[in-house]
């Protein structure tokens, strides 16, 4: 229905969504009413219902941005610190505070500072996810939930991040023109500060964490060195595909099927058991193409995630 209004910000859509928010019955599957509506118009939705109204403990997963001078979103930080207190495994993935790395400490269950901007990614292991499903009201499960597990959901979020920034200004037939001009004996790779200042000169958005990344992940060898063939690859495979992540900052199932993405199936003694979603059921693509503009993350190392444990 949102789809058939005018695409320019109105506060009719916000309207529209906070009255249908009230009569919501399936309380899981809240991201689609707001998929339709732009940046602006969800951040005056959650000040309509409150950022609170619109957390469900079994979506936990996936990116915050919490500024800690609001009561609410300290709120929101400290029932996340509990549920990372109390859960096993990785609960966060490049936390920062400020700008700067940061492991969440698990006193802030009790108390959170009242100032500060901090960012990070929540994941959960396939055996939270489990347990939270078996623990729910089987009025609140069905067989369509679905749910990611892990953290290379993660990792696919900044490297197509990073390749989105790069295709705004290379396309497949100048990559390797341009990759060739940094590229200074012509053995084929570059280094970290090569690609670096390439990346600088031409004009391409991003971050320096975010870059340090990519070549760090791809640099599997460790031999401090860039390929264009493994360049070629990272591009070929996240370029022109639509964000992992909706406008509400949680991992598309539909994304990562085959990478921790879970179905929910009731099984023959009548509980909810998780099975795995394999690439063809992961169905239609759901858009959300400017989620990696607006959440403005960064990230680290290759396999580097803080807990607050």
């Amino acid at each position: 229905m949102f789809n058939q209004l005018p695409s320019k910000p109105t506060l009719l859509k916000v309207e529209l969504a906070c009255l249908l928010f009230r009569r919501v019955v399936d309380w899981h599957s809240l991201s689609p009413l707001f998929g339709s509506l732009s940046y602006a118009e969800i951040d005056y939705a959650k000040q309509c219902l409150g950022r609170l109204a619109l957390f469900d403990e079994l979506h936990a997963t996936g990116f915050y941005r919490l500024d800690l001078r609001d009561p609410v979103e300290r709120c929101m930080m400290q029932t996340i610190v509990t549920l990372a207190v109390n859960e096993t495994g990785v609960n966060y993935c490049q936390t920062y505070y400020n700008g700067l790395r940061f492991e969440i400490p698990s006193s802030w269950a009790v108390e959170v500072p009242h100032r500060g901007v901090c960012t990070f990614f929540y994941c959960r292991s396939r055996e939270v996810v489990q347990d939270l499903v078996r623990q729910a009201p089987s009025s609140s499960i069905s067989d369509e939930l679905m749910l990611v597990c892990g953290t290379e959901w993660v990792i696919d979020v900044r490297m197509w991040s990073v390749v989105r920034a790069m295709a705004k200004v290379f396309d497949r037939e100048t990559l390797f023109e341009e990759f060739s001009k940094f590229d200074k004996d012509g053995s084929g790779d570059i280094s970290q500060g090569e690609l670096a200042s390439w990346l600088r000169e031409a004009g391409v958005i991003c971050d320096i964490d975010d870059m340090r990344f990519f070549f760090q992940h791809l640099d599997d060898d460790g031999s401090g060195k860039l390929e264009f063939s493994e360049m070629l690859g990272a591009f070929e495979q996240y370029e022109g595909k639509e964000c992992p992540i909706d406008k509400l900052g949680k991992p598309l199932a539909s994304s990562f099927a085959g990478k921790g993405a879970v179905k929910v199936q009731k099984s023959s003694d009548g509980s909810w058991t998780l099975c795995d979603m394999a690439p063809i059921e992961a169905g239609v693509k759901v858009s959300g193409s400017e989620v990696g503009e607006a959440i403005g993350i960064k990230f680290c190392r290759k396999g580097s995630c803080e807990s607050a444990k």
